[in-house]
């Protein structure tokens, strides 16, 4: 785990979806130390589905942690 990534990215618990999904979108590139939630993970295919193409930050859902 990357101990100071966390307590400089610390996640606000009223954060709406957009800010949820920046922050575990780069949680997933400076830390990974758990998968990106199922709801969150689903709301990134959806963004990626609108527009027509892979977000380019868009992160894969972690094995044993599938969308529903």
């Amino acid at each position: 785990m990357n101990a100071e990534w966390h307590r400089a990215h610390v996640l606000g618990q009223h954060a709406g979806l957009e800010d949820r999904i920046a922050w575990h979108e780069e949680h997933a590139r400076e830390c990974a130390c758990r998968p990106v939630p199922a709801p969150i993970a689903a709301a990134i295919a959806a963004r990626a589905d609108v527009l027509g193409a892979p977000s380019r930050d868009a992160v894969p859902v972690v094995p044993g942690n599938t969308a529903p």
